[in-house]
Parts: C-alpha cells; structure tokens; sequence
C-alpha cells in the first residue's frame, strides 16, 4: 500500500516463496527513508533479528507517521467519547466461532467488551 505495487510479485509462485522466503522484495516507489528502514527490518527473513513491536512504536517513522493513540500505551489512551454500544450482530458472530463460551454468558459477555476488561474466549 505504501508503494502501490506488491512487495514479492512474481508471476512463478515458486519463485515468489523464494523471495518471500530470502526477503528478496521490490521498494522501488518514492517512499522516505525512513519508511523503507522499517519495512527492511519487519521483512528480516532471519526472526531473532526482526525489528520487535516496541521498536517499531519507536521507530521515527511511524511516530511521524500514525496517530499518536496507535504508539501509547493503552493505560494512556483516552476512551471518554468512544461510542460503546454493542453491534448484536457481531456479538452473535462470536457465538458461532467455536470458541468456549456459552450463549448463556451473553450479558457477561458483552459487559467485559463495553467496559474493556479481559475476557477468556478460549
């Protein structure tokens, strides 16, 4: 998205996993520096060496680049305001997931989403 064009795009798909794999990959779009120093360390084929969640939040691109509440904290995101009400639908969803929760359990449920606490659906 960022450069308009797919990173590993390659007609072979053996060829495209070889590069996915290797981390052979195309930024040839005018993205800044700082956007591409990310992107290379997020596509690291080698893992231990993978830039970690914490270091991408201080990474100068995305603080320059994303809104501030996607790099806090959540203890220090503000929720006053945040429309809280429920989409039954979605609701209903979680109940066919196959997840371990009972329909019973519904207004427990749905009053840990609205009040943002955690909930074990496993």
């Amino acid at each position: 998205m960022l450069f308009g064009e797919l990173p590993f795009d390659e007609e072979n798909i053996n060829t495209m996993f070889k590069y996915i794999k290797n981390a052979r990959y195309n930024m040839s779009g005018a993205a800044s520096a700082e956007a591409k120093d990310l992107i290379n360390r997020m596509i690291q084929p080698i893992p231990y060496k993978r830039i970690t969640i914490s270091k991408i939040k201080d990474h100068p691109w995305f603080k320059l680049s994303v809104p501030r509440y996607l790099y806090m904290p959540l203890n220090e995101v503000k929720t006053d305001g945040i429309h809280k009400e429920l989409d039954p639908e979605i609701v209903d969803r979680l109940f066919h997931l196959k997840l371990s929760i009972s329909p019973e359990n519904r207004e427990e449920i749905e009053r840990a989403i609205v009040k943002g606490e955690l909930y074990d659906f496993c």
